[in-house]
């Protein structure tokens, strides 16, 4: 009978104090925890050229280049702030688009498109030349 109690109140003992040790917790392990991992992420930023929704890619023209990006099907998509679709976003619209490295393939998991406004639409065609008298 002193036995068994011994032995139970040994466990008990054992126990607060697991829990006290456990409930220590380092303010550094506690912040590493809470940020979400890093994923090696690279950005990049142009003009949405094309769009190929069976082969689910897009081409943006950057510089003097074109780069082809595969569309993760997790990949967030937002236009003026609000999240939407592949088939939202217009040809020539400014893009931001936040991308991994696969295998010879960049593949993007966040693409940020501005709105094109009809300001930018009418400013972008060329000016009226004068008539040479």
């Amino acid at each position: 009978m002193k036995k068994g109690l011994i032995l139970v109140i040994c466990a008990a003992i054992a126990l607060a104090y697991a829990g006290m040790v456990l409930a220590q917790t380092n303010p550094l392990a506690q912040q590493t925890l809470s940020k979400p991992p890093m994923v090696n992420k690279r950005k990049t930023m142009g003009i949405l050229k094309s769009i190929d929704f069976a082969a689910n890619t897009i081409v943006v023209k950057h510089e003097n280049s074109s780069r082809m990006f595969m569309i993760d099907p997790a990949a967030k998509i937002l236009m003026g702030g609000k999240e939407c679709r592949l088939e939202s976003l217009k040809l020539g619209s400014k893009v931001t688009i936040f991308y991994k490295r696969g295998a010879k393939k960049r593949i993007a998991v966040e693409i940020i498109a501005q709105p094109i406004s009809p300001a930018a639409k009418t400013s972008n065609r060329p000016a009226d030349k004068p008539d040479k008298e």
